[in-house]
């Protein structure tokens, strides 16, 4: 449920996003109380954001779920904290496993957030689309194909599992990263736009093998209590090293590389070409030592 909330609201996002923003951008600036001038663009903050208060809102009355499978120490139902020093002299202990798992996805995070953020732009720069248009089809390309993603890629991890690769979780993960490289590549070389869009179809659906099974790898290997840290630490890493470096790594090749804005489409390829494999590297060197943790039960 967690990643279908993802691929729907990255889905919705772009749909919304892109009719909000094609409807106000014919609007002249406006000047608002505190705030000043406020030109079109500007607004579509506004509109899709405040929304987001009220779901905030409805948060407030979600309550804590009791967590089961944990026995603590002591009386009556409190759980013991393990310390954070804990945490990570597991994490060094089994660092065989963790260190290609999370390296690699630091790796793989700064090219797919880079894609992501700048193919609209991608798109507008090569193609010649509006941010509206790019935003309503490929919006809801993605909210058809990534779902689907998803129920294969969990369904694939299950199936290596039973038969007997005690690495199925990681091995989704190298797998999707292999066969979404030629793609990443491709797709913003191609000349027609419309084989773009299918090719970034094809390599989100890809994509979303992997999202059930490498949540799951680093929860299969890591004992009950330490869970929750060690997801927070990979979703600080994501967002951290991906939302962080990601945009401005694909804009330092294309302002430093190449030299134009126009080039966008050649600092695209050439970052895929550069850091998907690597990834592909980097998660295939954890497959074994994990394996053997998984094994070991």
């Amino acid at each position: 449920m967690l990643n279908l909330g993802f691929a729907y609201g990255q889905g919705i996002a772009l749909l919304v996003g892109g009719t909000v923003i094609g409807a106000l951008s014919s609007l002249p600036e406006m000047t608002l109380p505190v705030l000043g001038q406020v030109r079109p663009w500007q607004l579509t903050f506004f509109a899709v954001g405040l929304p987001g208060l009220i779901v905030a809102a409805l948060m407030s009355t979600v309550k804590e779920p009791v967590r089961r499978g944990i026995q603590a120490p002591g009386a009556g139902n409190a759980i013991a904290q393990i310390p954070v020093r804990e945490v990570m002299r597991y994490l060094v202990d089994h660092r065989h496993a963790y260190a290609p798992m999370f390296l690699g996805l630091g790796v793989q995070g700064i090219m797919i957030i880079g894609t992501i953020a700048w193919t609209p732009s991608f798109f507008i720069r090569t193609h010649g689309w509006d941010i509206a248009h790019f935003g309503q089809v490929f919006g809801l390309i993605l909210m058809l194909i990534m779902p689907l993603g998803l129920m294969f890629g969990g369904w694939l991890a299950e199936f290596l599992a039973k038969k007997g690769y005690h690495d199925a979780n990681l091995r989704i993960v190298v797998l999707v990263s292999a066969l979404i490289f030629p793609l990443l590549v491709a797709m913003p070389l191609v000349p027609d736009p419309w084989v773009a869009i299918a090719l970034l179809a094809l390599q989100n659906f890809i994509a979303a093998w992997q999202f059930g099974p490498q949540n799951a790898a680093f929860q299969v290997i890591t004992p009950n209590r330490m869970r929750g840290q060690v997801t927070a630490l990979y979703l600080f890493l994501f967002n951290f090293v991906g939302f962080g470096l990601g945009p401005t790594f694909i804009a330092l090749i294309t302002d430093y590389v190449f030299g134009s804005e126009d080039q966008l489409r050649y600092a695209l390829a050439l970052a895929a070409a550069v850091m998907e494999p690597l990834a592909v590297f980097i998660f295939w060197k954890g497959m074994k030592p994990y394996g053997e943790i998984v094994a070991r039960g």
